[in-house]
């Protein structure tokens, strides 16, 4: 029920909406009934499921670690897209001067998150 009021309803002007979506699922997940009734079955699927055989092979924790990190610099002339401008794990924009890593895929990541 609570999830379902959720989807209808909508994110304040002044919020991203991704933003507003990440806050708004993190409120669910607090909810034991949710949690239990909901994301404990989804889970479990997953887990048995297990990871496809074609799916890559993730990096060691060791690959990660030997990356560089870099102090943040936007692009000169803005970034070029959403991936320049903001972390493809939490979402949130990058600030200036903020440690980052930049994986061989050219994806930035913050630092503490790609760790």
């Amino acid at each position: 029920e609570r999830f379902m009021a959720m989807l209808r309803s909508r994110p304040p002007p002044e919020s991203s909406p991704m933003s507003w979506a990440m806050q708004q699922a993190a409120r669910l997940a607090e909810d034991p009934g949710f949690r239990d009734a909901v994301l404990a079955p989804v889970m479990a699927d997953l887990l048995r499921a297990g990871r496809p055989r074609d799916a890559p092979t993730p990096a060691s924790r060791g690959v990660v670690a030997r990356l560089p990190t870099r102090a943040y610099e936007p692009r000169k002339g803005g970034a070029s897209s959403s991936e320049d401008a903001s972390c493809l794990v939490c979402l949130e924009p990058f600030c200036v001067g903020e440690q980052v890593m930049t994986l061989p895929c050219f994806h930035i990541f913050h630092a503490h998150c790609a760790a």
